[in-house]
C-alpha cells in the first residue's frame, strides 16, 4: 500500500507548485494589462492632441509591442503546461482584441475623412473586427 499512498503525496505537491505558479502569472497578467491602459490612455491622448500618421505608426507600433508581449505569455504559459492558465490566457487574448476592436471604431470615428485610412483600420488586426 504504501506505493498508492506517496504517488498521491507526489501529485498533491505538483498541484501546489502548478497553483503558485498559476498566481504568478496572474500578477504578471495583471501588471501587463495595468500597462496595456497606460498605453491606450497615452495613444487616445496623442490622437486628440495630434491627428496625424504620426499617432497611426505610434498605433502599430503599440500594437505590435502588445501582440508580442501576449505570443510570449501565451507561449510561457504553455511551457507551464497548466490548462487553467492557457484557458486564461485565451481568455485574455479574446479581451485584447476586443479593446482593440474599440480603438478601432475610435480611429474611424476620428479619420472619418480619410476613407483610405478607416478602409485599412477596418481590414485588419484581430480577425477583421468590422467597425
Amino acid at each position: 500500500m504504501p506505493t498508492s499512498h506517496h504517488l498521491q503525496q507526489q501529485r498533491q505537491h505538483s498541484n501546489s507548485i502548478t497553483r503558485s505558479s498559476s498566481v504568478i502569472i496572474i500578477i504578471i497578467i495583471i501588471i501587463i494589462i495595468i500597462i496595456i491602459i497606460i498605453i491606450i490612455i497615452i495613444i487616445l491622448i496623442i490622437i486628440i492632441v495630434a491627428m496625424d500618421i504620426v499617432i497611426i505608426i505610434v498605433f502599430i507600433i503599440v500594437f505590435v509591442v502588445i501582440i508580442i508581449f501576449l505570443v510570449a505569455l501565451l507561449i510561457f504559459s504553455q511551457v507551464m503546461t497548466s490548462s487553467y492558465i492557457s484557458r486564461a490566457m485565451g481568455q485574455l487574448f479574446k479581451y485584447e482584441c476586443a479593446t482593440f476592436g474599440y480603438i478601432q471604431k475610435f480611429f474611424l470615428t476620428v479619420a472619418k475623412r480619410n476613407a483610405k485610412l478607416s478602409w485599412k483600420m477596418t481590414h485588419k488586426p484581430c480577425g477583421g473586427l468590422k467597425a
